[in-house]
């Protein structure tokens, strides 16, 4: 097993390793296999990207990022925009979930909610907007129609059985 010094070196040289990551901006702390990544990064996808590569070091048992999206002034939109494009991505995925996502941003934050029918078209609609130039975060609040999901699986059942 890794002492916490082994695992920060890790976690930092996974970090410095990847292109899409200012690891110069970013602090690590370990303690008893927990990895806290603190400081702060350009993009929210700075940031994904920060915890994926801790996330895939060998011997994190748990991870808290705790890393602040600070957007230089190319990177920054209102919010109003960013509603905008939002829309225009949840539309690009098509129905039904440009019709069954609901979309509000508040300093860049992006808050989804509403109804889908599978998780992965939950997935897809987070997926989609976390790239976006101006956001700042995602909270995926989009819940799974339980009734829709046991009424495939239960067809999907059905039909598979040999007769």
């Amino acid at each position: 097993m890794k002492t916490d010094s082994q695992l920060q070196q890790d976690v930092l040289a996974e970090l410095q390793r990847l292109p899409s990551v200012h690891a110069e901006h970013i602090g690590v702390e370990v303690q008893d296999g927990v990895v806290t990544l603190s400081g702060h990064v350009g993009s929210y996808l700075e940031k994904i990207s920060a915890g994926r590569a801790a996330q895939n070091v060998a011997g994190v048992r748990a991870l808290c990022v705790d890393i602040e999206v600070k957007l230089s002034s190319f990177g920054q939109r209102d919010d109003t925009t960013i509603a905008s494009s939002v829309q225009a991505a949840l539309d690009w995925l098509g129905t039904p979930t440009s019709k069954n996502v609901k979309v509000q941003v508040e300093k860049g934050w992006v808050t989804l909610s509403g109804n889908l029918d599978w998780q992965y078209q939950r997935l897809a609609a987070a997926r989609a907007v976390q790239f976006l130039r101006g956001v700042t975060g995602v909270s995926n609040q989009i819940g799974i129609k339980a009734g829709v999901a046991r009424a495939n699986h239960n067809m999907t059942v059905a039909n598979s059985v040999p007769g």
